[in-house]
């Protein structure tokens, strides 16, 4: 028997993602293309590969498995949306591009800790803050005003 397919607002989610990443874009006169790319086979949530230039690819299937992730309610955030993921993933395609780690840890010297997936590394801490100064900036500056005046926003 072949597996049953749920798709809940993929469409919905990925556009809203797509509007706000190229409304950041837009909003600071940056020019960056894109893709993003389906891939059922993926292990991982969502990637940025170094290897393929500009794309950011996810798995759909991933999101609708709970047990991936236990709760995180001692962090400030977490969203394992796909538009979110989407956002996270852009973040680190940004990052690469201009190489804002250097500048972040120059800014930031103290680890900040979001959620439970900025507490792996730097570079992970930064995707986290910039998706969410993306996604939510209000919230962003709510838990922290310091990085939306300084290096985000």
């Amino acid at each position: 028997a072949l597996p049953k397919v749920k798709v809940i607002r993929l469409e919905k989610d990925l556009t809203s993602a797509i509007r706000l990443i190229d409304k950041f874009l837009c909003k600071n006169n940056l020019e960056l293309t894109y893709t993003i790319t389906l891939d059922y086979k993926m292990k991982n949530f969502g990637e940025f590969d170094l290897n393929k230039k500009n794309v950011i690819s996810l798995n759909p299937a991933a999101f609708y498995d709970t047990k991936k992730e236990e709760p995180h309610a001692k962090y400030y955030s977490t969203d394992f949306s796909i538009g979110a993921v989407a956002v996270h993933e852009f973040c680190h395609m940004y990052d690469e591009k201009i190489n804002m780690l250097v500048k972040y840890r120059e800014e930031f010297p103290e680890r900040f800790y979001l959620n439970k997936n900025s507490e792996k590394d730097s570079r992970e801490e930064l995707a986290e803050l910039f998706s969410l100064f993306i996604l939510n900036p209000y919230f962003l500056k709510l838990i922290n005003t310091r990085y939306c005046i300084n290096g985000l926003g």
